[in-house]
């Protein structure tokens, strides 16, 4: 086993549950697994899993923002299937929370209607690229009306939503810069897919550092940004053409981040992509959250 009960919480060794290519998952509602990691020498360890497959989007969404998060920490909650055409197909939608800024990355069309009315702060909304697996021109909209977010996106994404949000609240980015908006740094990195510029970011914010992958490709670019992420969310697959277990782990090898999440692609892709960490980069936390659930990563 790679779990133990220590003073009425249950206690997960994620190096042993690696080291054995086994995945962690999260416990039902209400529920919390507190876990103890080797600390890396830059003092990342995760501290904290919970809020478990909520029975709704609006209740994981409530979850999300009254858990607390202190500074250094960062709160992630993977959005899970598409919705619509989509419906069934794990996305690359992610909330970021830290102690005091909130990122919401690809949502496409999974926040829209009332959802968007749970969003109480949103200070970026990050798009990679045009395709309806991650942006839903309508929703953009939408969320951008009721929260007042800085919307940040490929050129392909960038025109959809002209004239239709304040200049003032609209950017767009392409590849190698960085840039700074409501306090959060995004670097853009091209990302290796079809579309007009897509692009893979990452972010820097309250303390943590942050690589989304889009439904990217292996970019050898990545390289120059080894270190820079210590948590990485990574795409494992379909339905990306260009995605896969293969090519997250040479994301991973390149970025060198403590942490890793997968999103976008099949259990069976993201399993992979665990059984490749545990063999060939076994000191890397790889952490498996439920749709809907929410993770806390800490760097004391």
């Amino acid at each position: 086993m790679c779990s133990y009960r220590r003073s009425g919480r249950i206690v997960s060794n994620l190096n042993a549950c690696a080291h054995r290519g086994w995945l962690l998952f999260l416990l039902p509602l209400m529920m919390t697994v507190s876990v103890s990691g080797s600390p890396t020498p830059e003092g990342y360890r995760v501290v904290a899993l919970s809020v478990a497959a909520p029975a709704s989007l609006p209740d994981a969404l409530d979850a999300f923002y009254a858990h607390p998060v202190n500074p250094g920490e960062v709160v992630v909650m993977w959005l899970g299937n598409g919705v619509g055409e989509w419906a069934g197909t794990p996305s690359s939608g992610i909330l970021l929370k830290t102690k005091e800024k909130v990122v919401l990355i690809d949502p496409a069309s999974i926040i829209s209607g009332e959802d968007g009315q749970k969003l109480r702060q949103l200070d970026v909304l990050l798009i990679t690229h045009e395709h309806t697996d991650h942006f839903s021109t309508p929703a953009t909209i939408s969320i951008q009306s009721k929260t007042g977010a800085a919307v940040v996106v490929n050129p392909g994404a960038y025109d959809p939503l002209k004239g239709f949000i304040p200049s003032e609240k609209l950017f767009w980015m392409k590849s190698g810069e960085t840039r700074t908006f409501s306090g959060i740094e995004i670097k853009a990195i091209a990302s290796i897919h079809p579309g007009s510029v897509p692009l893979t970011y990452v972010l820097a914010v309250g303390g943590i550092s942050v690589f989304h992958g889009s439904d990217s490709g292996f970019n050898g670019a990545l390289n120059d940004y080894k270190g820079q992420a210590k948590l990485a969310l990574v795409p494992t697959g379909d339905p990306s053409p260009t995605a896969s277990p293969d090519e997250a782990l040479k994301m991973v090898k390149a970025l060198e981040p403590t942490h890793v999440i997968p999103m976008h692609g099949t259990t069976y892709q993201s399993d992979r992509l665990g059984v490749l960490l545990a063999a060939q980069m076994p000191s890397v936390q790889y952490l498996r959250p439920q749709a809907f659930s929410s993770v806390v990563i800490s760097q004391r």
